[in-house]
């Protein structure tokens, strides 16, 4: 599962709307609503990927939204 709510804060502390994001990801916004209410859950790892890269995330940030359960 995805600490979607650390995504959002970044995308606000960036002022990144889910529009741009949208945008950036070349999807439609309604996409990223959709990804969102599903805790991230279908975000690829090239999404994932962009997504570090718009919201200029370090590698711990983009660990802990992208791997925020424990793998055993």
């Amino acid at each position: 599962m995805q600490n979607i709510e650390m995504l959002k804060k970044k995308m606000t502390d960036k002022s990144i709307s889910i529009h741009e994001l949208a945008e950036k990801l070349n999807v439609d916004a309604s996409t990223i609503y959709r990804k969102l209410q599903k805790n991230g859950e279908n975000f690829t790892i090239g999404e994932a990927n962009l997504i570090v890269k718009v919201l200029e995330l370090s590698e711990k940030e983009a660990m802990s939204i992208f791997f925020a359960s424990f793998v055993a």
